[in-house]
């Protein structure tokens, strides 16, 4: 009995994955990327030395690749960018809590767990998100007012709510945090007019 011979087998598409030109090695992070992206331009190499050897011609040899490096992109505008990507994560992350904790809602457990490894992938390369919710104010503190409220047993004003969160890259503030101010039922609103706070440094 002749078999008859096998159809092919489907081809299966994948996408292919992006090569990012950046630092690599065993710090291959996302830290010591951002470390090379805020570099000044005039100090940034085209493609780290590892990148460059790989390339064809050896080390210093061209690379169509080495085009790709982000040098149109100013230190303020990736700055931006990077203060707006904390941000919208750290809206996500208050609709996945519970109210009042930091606990994931039942449905969002296994988004949750996902989020969070994303923000400490960031935490660890210099981004932090600061929600200020909870805190005694202080009128020197680096925050925009942009409402008081009274509120009934309080002693001094507090933060009743954050609209936007402090961000902060590498020690350096690059968003200031906006805010809602709870004071003391018995305080004058104009004792704690709005304010804004300071610049970026």
């Amino acid at each position: 009995m002749t078999r008859s011979p096998r159809p092919p087998a489907a081809l299966t598409w994948s996408r292919p994955r992006r090569r990012v030109v950046g630092p690599r090695g065993p710090a291959t992070s996302l830290s010591a990327i951002v470390d090379w992206l805020l570099a000044p331009k005039a100090g940034r190499t085209s493609g780290p030395p590892e990148d460059r050897s790989e390339e064809p011609g050896g080390p210093g040899g061209s690379s169509p690749s080495a085009n790709t490096t982000p040098d149109a992109l100013e230190r303020a505008q990736l700055e931006r960018l990077l203060a707006e990507v904390g941000t919208q994560l750290w809206r996500m992350r208050r609709q996945m809590v519970e109210p009042g904790t930091d606990r994931a809602q039942e449905p969002m457990r296994r988004p949750f767990r996902h989020l969070s490894g994303l923000q400490d992938t960031l935490c660890d390369a210099g981004l932090e998100t600061i929600d200020h919710t909870g805190q005694t104010y202080d009128p020197g503190m680096s925050l925009t007012v942009v409402a008081c409220e009274q509120r009934a047993g309080l002693d001094r004003e507090q933060i009743a709510e954050t609209l936007r969160p402090t961000v902060v890259l590498q020690g350096r503030r690059i968003q200031v945090g906006e805010v809602i101010l709870a004071i003391p039922q018995d305080s004058s609103p104009d004792e704690a007019t709005p304010t804004e706070g300071p610049s970026n440094d």
